[in-house]
C-alpha cells in the first residue's frame, strides 16, 4: 500500500482532512483542492491516501486504482466486493487513529471523498467508526453499504455530513 500524500500546514496542526479520490484516480487528484483550501485553513493537515490497483469487474477487469471492486451495476443497485470495502475502511480508520495519536481531537478530523472514495468515507463514518468526527464531505457518490434498516450509534448520529452531486 502506498503511503498517503500529506500536506502539512504552515502553522501548528489542530485539524485534519482525510480525502479519498475516486475510481481510477490517484492521491494527487485532489492535491490542488487541498492546497487551495489550506490557504484559508492554515492549521489543517490534509492526508490524501492512495487506493490499491486492482481489477474492476464492471470495467472489463481492467486494473486501476480502486477502493473496492464493483462487480455489477444496475439502475437499482451496485454489487461490490464487501471485503475490499472493509479493507479500505480499515485503512481510513488507521489514518484517523494516526491523526488522533499525533494529538488531533477526533472532533477536528474530517473525512472527504469523491465518487468511490465518498462511498468509503460514508461507510467508515457511519458503519465502522465509533466516536466523534468533525464531519463528512461526500461528493458525487452513493452509499452501497447503507440500508433502510441501518441503525446508527449515538456518536454516529452526531457526525455532520454534506453530500453533493
Amino acid at each position: 500500500m502506498s503511503e498517503p500524500l500529506i500536506i502539512e500546514p504552515s502553522t501548528s496542526v489542530d485539524a485534519c482532512v482525510i480525502w479519498l479520490h475516486g475510481l481510477g484516480a490517484d492521491r494527487y487528484d485532489f492535491l490542488p483542492v487541498a492546497e487551495a483550501l489550506q490557504a484559508s485553513l492554515h492549521s489543517t493537515r490534509f492526508v490524501l491516501p492512495q487506493a490499491p490497483t486492482r481489477a474492476v469487474t464492471v470495467n472489463g477487469g481492467y486494473e486501476m486504482p480502486s477502493w473496492y471492486d464493483i462487480k455489477a451495476m444496475s439502475s437499482e443497485a451496485r454489487a461490490i466486493d464487501h471485503d475490499q470495502m472493509e479493507a479500505s475502511a480499515q485503512q481510513v480508520l488507521d489514518l484517523i487513529e494516526q491523526q488522533r495519536d499525533s494529538g488531533i481531537d477526533p472532533a477536528r478530523i474530517f473525512l472527504a471523498g469523491f465518487s468511490q472514495g465518498g462511498a468509503v468515507v460514508l461507510h467508515t463514518a457511519y458503519k465502522r467508526w465509533q466516536g466523534p468526527l468533525g464531519g463528512v464531505l461526500a461528493l458525487s457518490t452513493y452509499a452501497p453499504t447503507f440500508s433502510d434498516e441501518m441503525t446508527l450509534s449515538a456518536s454516529q448520529q452526531r457526525i455532520p455530513a454534506l453530500c453533493l452531486h
